[in-house]
């Protein structure tokens, strides 16, 4: 190569080198230095990470019982990649956010595609104005009486829980999966205060929401993957288009559903509680209109279509 030529490589290669560190030392001041500028105690960022460093090798809730013991205040500044967040460390400032000052807050920050129905349009993902609408029309789900009764099954299903770990590993001396354990739990509590099926996968029974659950439990690096952008960095989570549930198990859940709702509609029943039977009387007294698309329609249009 003519050194003239390699000459004019080296220097175009340093004059791209330098603006690549000059672009990184100002997108590190610029952004990493909210906190600071607000003189709000914070978390020191990792470049690009933020305060994820601990994704992958400890838990969420690892990370922020340190955090707390590190900063034992009201709450503290941490960085999301490079986006930054307010950590509230207590109970009194997260009432505030979530009731008195809840029009000042109402959006979540995780993201779910519309091509993911289950994933972005169920409560705990939807964003306004889907949100408060549907916020008034569930809200008769959770009553006082309501919560009493799922926290009576709760009591019944953890009494299965222990016999399940008590027949199936203490009496036979084998090591205990408290993951797939709890996982069991979770499943038959959903399957009955959600579905009305009153089926136990602890009891060794065939129970049709357990294919959902334990596909979900199932923690591969993609499946971990996918949680974490979708839950730390939406961004990157919107341009990958990454699923909460996926195709299969949104059709899946969907075929529960309406299973369900033939059967109390041949049996002729609405002494039912659950979250189905509250949705089959919200579509009997819901006149759509004619985009029934959009708006807070289309969280019910998940199930009801």
């Amino acid at each position: 190569m003519d050194v003239n030529v390699l000459a004019i490589v080296i220097n175009w290669f340093l004059l791209l080198t330098s603006v690549c560190v000059v672009l990184i030392c100002w997108f590190y001041h610029r952004n990493y230095n909210y906190w600071r500028d607000r003189r709000i105690p914070y978390e020191k960022p990792f470049l690009f990470f933020g305060n994820l460093a601990f994704i992958m090798r400890s838990s969420f809730w690892d990370f922020c019982y340190e955090l707390k013991n590190k900063h034992p205040r009201e709450y503290v500044g941490i960085f999301l990649a490079w986006k930054p967040a307010l950590m509230l460390q207590t109970p009194e400032f997260a009432r505030r956010i979530l009731v008195k000052d809840f029009e000042c807050f109402q959006d979540r920050y995780l993201y779910a595609g519309f091509s993911d129905p289950l994933g972005s349009l169920n409560l705990f993902t939807v964003k306004n104005p889907i949100w408060s609408a549907m916020r008034h029309e569930l809200s008769p789900m959770f009553t006082a009486s309501r919560l009493k009764m799922i926290t009576e099954l709760m009591n019944m299903n953890s009494k299965e829980l222990v016999s399940k770990i008590r027949r199936d590993y203490i009496n036979n001396n084998k090591p205990v999966n408290l993951k797939e354990l709890f996982s069991m739990y979770t499943s038959d509590t959903v399957a009955y205060s959600v579905f009305g099926i009153r089926v136990s996968v602890l009891k060794d029974e065939d129970s049709p929401l357990w294919y959902i659950t334990n596909h979900m439990v199932k923690w591969t690096f993609w499946r971990g993957f996918e949680f974490t952008m979708i839950f730390f960095v939406p961004a990157i989570a919107s341009i990958l288009k990454l699923q909460f549930f996926s195709r299969a198990a949104t059709d899946y859940i969907k075929k529960i559903f309406w299973s369900v709702a033939e059967g109390r509609e041949k049996n002729q029943k609405s002494n039912y509680k659950d979250l189905v039977e509250h949705l089959l009387k919200l579509k009997e007294n819901l006149k759509l209109p004619a985009d029934s698309e959009s708006g807070k329609y289309r969280f019910i249009l998940v199930f009801l279509s």
